[in-house]
């Protein structure tokens, strides 16, 4: 059972998105600061200490980020912030769910690469189910650019390298934050091989020895060119990576072949 001053609340809310989807076309053709008003609205009702307002709005979401789409990225950091803050530790499995979803709706819908910065910045700083499922997230649309991906993506694998709790478990969810690092790890090397390994020689030794253990916890699926671009110690080994180089040139000049990966 709900106060009058819960329902009231419930029922302002019902009419503003009411208002919302009627008046949505509408909006599109509107300054930017229409957008702003909307979503501040919209964000102090996804804070709202009522668990059923919350509810409300996040399904809501659902249903108006397909309509607005891309015209949604001049308040991703408004709404990115007020969905995962709260939401993505909640233990209400519907609220969490809703959360889920929205996310998931917003990196369909809208261009990744506008996610990424609030996303980073939250898996940094969030702890918890929230901090895994950021991470999960980010290894799934990271863009294949690599200045965006040093200026966004390799920050937060630094701090997730490292943070000494990166091996910890997150308990009553089946996965970890170090689960989490291994599958960002693993889709980062994938797309830049060894230059990963040449960016991280700016980072900590212990960046260094958290990195060389991700990369050894799979380095049966990958060549032994790869698996042997780190030294001993961490650090990038030049003589390895200059004979890795000649051998293929040589397969290049004897064999007629262009290699994959220099």
């Amino acid at each position: 059972h709900y106060s009058c001053r819960s329902q009231t609340q419930i029922l302002e809310f019902l009419v503003f998105l009411y208002s919302l989807n009627c008046c949505l076309l509408e909006f599109l053709s509107l300054c930017h600061w229409v957008l702003f008003q909307v979503f501040d609205a919209f964000k102090a009702r996804l804070q709202e200490s009522n668990s059923k307002v919350n509810l409300y709005a996040l399904e809501s979401l659902l249903k108006i980020i397909p309509s607005l789409k891309d015209n949604l990225s001049q308040v991703v950091n408004i709404l990115v912030p007020a969905i995962v803050d709260n939401h993505l530790n909640s233990k209400n499995s519907a609220i969490y769910s809703a959360a889920i979803r929205a996310i998931n709706a917003l990196t369909l819908h809208l261009d990744n690469i506008l996610l990424l910065q609030p996303l980073c910045t939250k898996a940094q700083f969030l702890n918890g189910k929230a901090k895994v499922d950021l991470v999960e997230k980010v290894a799934e649309l990271y863009p294949r650019k690599p200045q965006m991906v040093e200026q966004k993506v390799l920050p937060l694998l630094w701090h997730l390298l490292g943070t000494p709790t990166h091996s910890g478990i997150i308990h009553g969810r089946g996965s970890s934050v170090r689960g989490a690092t291994v599958n960002l790890c693993q889709a980062l090397h994938a797309q830049m091989g060894p230059s990963l390994v040449d960016l991280a020689a700016c980072q900590s030794a212990s960046v260094h020895k958290s990195l060389n253990e991700l990369l050894r916890t799979f380095a049966t699926s990958r060549s032994p060119e790869e698996t042997g671009r780190l030294a001993p110690t961490g650090r990038p080994c030049a003589s390895l990576r200059c004979a890795y180089v000649a051998e293929q040139v040589l397969q290049v000049v004897v064999g007629g072949t262009l290699p994959l990966v220099l």
